[in-house]
């Protein structure tokens, strides 16, 4: 969250903030997906991040997801799946921050040199949707708007 901290840092406490995320379902060949748990609040979330100035949508969600992940996806293997302004915000250091979600699916990858940094990241697992169901509040709520939009709509994609 470098551009985030930077942003926030630079605000009075009592300012809110509303920045746009990126995020991917990363999609193995059992339907399953793929979450981490973070480090600062212990939830499971979808790999992804901050928007940067300058950068596409799809330039920040490859550059998260190789940063998070070592997972290489390629442009063309990007789908949208959903972008929706998640209304509950996220709470940091007392501080409001609004989120609005972009958040792209992917079957295709390369996963060869998978890694989860550890520095934001103490554990990964890949889940199907009823086991990410039965995680409940343990799933940041921006990444359950985006595994509930995605599986609502897989009749539409297999």
């Amino acid at each position: 969250m470098g551009y985030l901290s930077d942003i926030t840092r630079q605000l009075s406490r009592n300012q809110n903030v509303i920045f746009v995320g990126t995020g991917i379902l990363l999609v193995n060949n059992q339907n399953k997906i793929l979450l981490a748990c973070r480090t600062d609040n212990c939830q499971w979330s979808l790999p992804g991040g901050s928007l940067e100035i300058g950068e596409s949508l799809e330039d920040c969600i490859i550059r998260e997801t190789l940063e998070e992940t070592g997972i290489i996806v390629e442009k063309h293997n990007l789908n949208l799946n959903s972008a929706k302004a998640i209304l509950e915000p996220v709470i940091k250091n007392g501080r409001e921050i609004y989120v609005v979600s972009v958040t792209y699916w992917a079957d295709k990858y390369d996963d060869i040199d998978m890694q989860i940094e550890s520095r934001e990241f103490t554990k990964h697992s890949w889940l199907t949707y009823e086991e990410v169901q039965k995680l409940g509040e343990l799933v940041t709520s921006y990444s359950r708007v985006a595994i509930d939009e995605y599986f609502n709509n897989s009749h539409e994609r297999r």
